[in-house]
């Protein structure tokens, strides 16, 4: 085996540290200029040299302060790039491989917020991307007050990122399962989890496909509507153990009982809602029309039982009907998603009704006024004491090669609104010849199930 030479072993660190110099060459905007090659690309060189740059373009702010870095190798960006405001609080950051954008580049707010975290391979968005919500000025503000109480220096305090949009690019194409968010997040295990605001899904070509759904905000507070159609000024807590929500059942009914006839002629109901943190209604949750809560047994006929419109004697009739599930076989299960998906509609149409126990809220002549609580696994009910937690549909639609086919809107008084595509409807109406068809045949040839 032949060893190398002295001499040679010094060439080789001398040529090592010829690169090592030129790489953290540092040049200025003024020092450099664009050439164009044979293919017409723009090349970078310093002024009065032949060879392409490589070396660190910089840049200073007015004050001193670095303004940006952006590495160039043989005239064209490589490697690692930084922004920076004249406060030194990063502006944007990211990485070249061969003049394009490569790997993650992250934008910055004011306060170093996080804007967006974006995910590039060869010049096109490919991977994860997020999107966050940028500080008001008062937050801005409030950040840099904070800074100087706590006698900090930039960096020093780190501003908290609320993520506002989650999504998955494919050369530059949104695909699979995005996310919006709500600015404001819920604690979860000492954690902080954003709240979700808008789902659905994107097709290999980037158009919307399948379900996109839209929800209320978070319930913040319970109002209580009167039948004039003002909210009591005073609000209540909106717990998941009720406490708030027992309150306000007992002073709508107060509320009514106190209002004069000659303001309420058509005897109309005190209505709990639940609002959100600006004080919107988001979905009606309780009536005063209820007199009482009454249980219905799978004969569907009430029990002897009847119970006061309290929120303590619906948990008393809840655990009841419960215990009777339990004894028939049937098993506890939430409510069933909304679908507006056309073979989910026939499903439900031609669905034959079980038997289930019921809670339910009925007037004074005995006409039920509310499910309360139901044992039927395809229900849609929402139990009362889920009401204030649960999730809440806003807007959901239907999406077909980019195109949405169908919509439903979950309005504030509690109603649904629905439209359909004609030629979607089209193809409901097909399935359920088809459905019908094929059941005369099975009738015809005795196989009626």
């Amino acid at each position: 085996m032949k060893l190398p030479t002295t001499r040679s072993v010094i060439l080789a660190v001398a040529l090592a540290s010829l690169s090592a110099c030129d790489s953290e060459k540092e040049l200025f905007s003024i020092d450099v200029e664009y050439r164009k090659d044979k293919e017409g690309k723009l090349i970078l060189y310093e002024i009065g040299k032949e060879e392409a740059l490589t070396a660190t373009l910089v840049q200073d702010h007015p004050n001193g302060h670095r303004s940006f870095e952006i590495r160039f190798s043989n005239g064209i960006r490589e490697g690692n790039f930084t922004f920076w405001r004249e406060n030194e609080i990063p502006l944007a950051k990211g990485e070249y491989k061969n003049g394009l954008r490569h790997g993650k580049h992250t934008a910055y707010g004011e306060a170093g917020e996080l804007v967006s975290e974006k995910t590039y391979a060869n010049g096109k968005l490919n991977g994860p991307c997020n999107f966050y919500y940028r500080y008001s000025n008062n937050e801005v503000e409030r950040f840099f007050e904070e800074l100087e109480e706590k006698d900090l220096e930039i960096g020093e305090l780190k501003a908290q990122s609320v993520l506002r949009y989650s999504c998955n690019f494919v050369d530059d194409a949104p695909s699979g399962d995005y996310h919006a968010y709500f600015f404001e997040c819920e604690d979860v295990n000492t954690t902080k989890k954003p709240v979700v605001q808008e789902k659905g899904f994107f097709d290999t070509d980037g158009s919307l496909s399948s379900d996109q759904v839209r929800y209320f905000p978070k319930v913040k507070t319970l109002g209580i509507k009167l039948p004039s159609g003002r909210l009591m000024d005073e609000g209540y807590e909106a717990d998941i153990k009720g406490k708030g929500l027992s309150l306000a059942m007992e002073s709508a009914y107060e509320a009514i009982e106190e209002l004069p006839a000659y303001r309420n002629r058509e005897d109309q109901p005190a209505k709990i809602f639940a609002l959100d943190e600006r004080g919107n209604e988001i979905v009606p949750i309780w009536s005063t029309n209820i007199f009482k809560i009454v249980i219905r047994d799978l004969n569907g006929s009430f029990l002897e039982k009847r119970y006061d419109h309290t929120f303590e004697d619906y948990q008393t009739a809840k655990e009841k009907a419960e215990s009777l599930s339990h004894e028939h076989g049937i098993a506890a299960m939430e409510s069933s998603e909304e679908s507006l998906d056309p073979h989910e509609f026939r499903s439900i149409n031609h669905r034959k009704t079980k038997p289930a126990i019921d809670v339910l809220g009925i007037d004074k002549n005995g006409k039920v006024i509310d499910v309360l609580w139901t044992s039927a696994p395809d229900s849609h009910v929402i139990a009362l004491h889920e009401r204030i937690s649960k999730k809440r549909y806003r807007v959901m639609r239907a999406w077909l090669d980019g195109k949405s086919w169908g919509a439903r809107w979950f309005l504030p008084d509690g109603s649904k609104l629905s439209i359909l595509d004609e030629r979607r409807r089209e193809i409901i109406r097909s399935d359920k010849e088809t459905e019908t068809d094929s059941e005369e045949k099975n009738e015809e040839h005795g196989l009626g199930l």
